[in-house]
């Protein structure tokens, strides 16, 4: 999926071509964007303004310029039945799977030097976890989920009896999801406790394994409102939650949830504040949705802090947003009359 232009990618091994879709129309089929006599493509990603191919008829690792994609450039390759591929930008790692050499291989992103070679029998599907960077690899052969570790690249069994594992992929909640090709249907998995839930997302593919999770309004699943990314920028690459392009302190996800702009140094928030001599009055704007919450807090010495809830809401002049509204007195949060008190407010991802 390529939050550029929102089009999915799709490997052909049989004809030697990538075919992009647009999943706005999702209609007439793929256009051809990617042509090489004698390819016979498998595992492909997009990450970096890159689409990565892995070729298993070269057994190369092919990077493409995008938008459209244009110049081909060799990052790796020795490999033997090459599957799928993975780009972690943010840890500078490339991870493939290769079934022929039963290893998960992983290189660096700046220069493609080779950084580990991991053995696993039937290594298939990777994919690389949202928060903790670590990489999660199936085992056709085995039934298993493997965790390599980015910190000390140690490997670790998280999930077990699968029947014939193949791609994986993380979803924005960072909710593991497997494909079982053996029974056609994706199951999700506990990472933390290992237990599978069969969800029954039933599925009727041939002799794919690579599946693309798309969260509703949010194509790229950073939890930024598509419509609001394109608000402000161009494209849906352009925008991420951490991300602070005013330096103003407030990075985009706060932007966002509170009604800001993140590119500008003026902020909407809070509407009102400290307006009343005898009654603290707090305003804000929060996004309306489900996907991200917010958090608010008291204190009165910016060590210890208690949650507060809202005590009316209504209609923000601003469209998809709700303005919530605090009415307290110091004495009801901390027993006693205070001179001054702190307001705190936070952002929460509801998985």
């Amino acid at each position: 999926a390529n939050p550029g232009n929102r089009f999915l990618y799709l490997s052909s091994p049989t004809s030697g071509q990538v075919l992009g879709v647009d999943s706005q129309v999702l209609a007439g089929g793929g256009t051809a964007v990617i042509t090489e006599a004698g390819a016979v493509f498998h595992g492909l990603t997009v990450a970096g303004g890159f689409l990565y191919v892995l070729d298993s008829g070269s057994d190369e690792l092919w990077r493409y310029d995008l938008p459209n994609p244009g110049v081909k450039t060799v990052v790796a390759s020795g490999f033997q039945r090459p599957n799928d591929v993975e780009v972690d930008v943010e840890n500078g790692r490339i991870y493939v799977t290769d079934s022929g050499l039963d290893q998960l291989l992983v290189y660096d992103l700046a220069d493609g030097a080779l950084l580990d070679e991991v053995d696993l029998v039937g290594a298939w599907g990777v994919a690389v976890h949202p928060d903790t960077g670590d990489a999660y690899v199936s085992s056709y052969e085995l039934g298993t989920v493997m965790r390599r570790q980015l910190s000390d690249g140690e490997m670790v069994q998280v999930a077990e009896n699968l029947d014939g594992p193949r791609g994986v992929e993380f979803d924005r909640g960072c909710e593991l999801v497997v494909f079982e090709s053996n029974l056609n249907r994706l199951v999700e998995v506990d990472v933390e406790m290992g237990t599978i839930l069969a969800k029954g997302y039933d599925v009727d593919p041939r002799n794919g394994h690579a599946f693309v999770i798309q969260e509703a309004g949010d194509f790229d699943g950073d939890y930024l409102a598509d419509s609001w990314e394109l608000q402000f920028a161009g494209s849906l690459g352009d925008l991420s939650p951490g991300m602070d392009p005013d330096s103003d302190g407030r990075d985009v996800l706060l932007e966002y949830v509170f009604n800001g702009n993140p590119f500008g140094p003026e902020n909407l928030f809070p509407v009102n504040d400290w307006n009343d001599p005898a009654q603290n009055v707090i305003e804000m704007d929060v996004v309306d949705d489900p996907g991200v919450g917010a958090l608010f807090e008291v204190s009165n010495d910016l060590q210890s802090w208690s949650s507060i809830s809202a005590s009316s809401s209504s209609v923000s002049p601003t469209s998809g947003y709700t303005r919530v509204r605090f009415e307290f007195l110091s004495e009801q949060l901390f027993v006693t009359p205070q001179e001054r008190m702190f307001f705190g407010a936070n952002t929460s991802r509801n998985r």
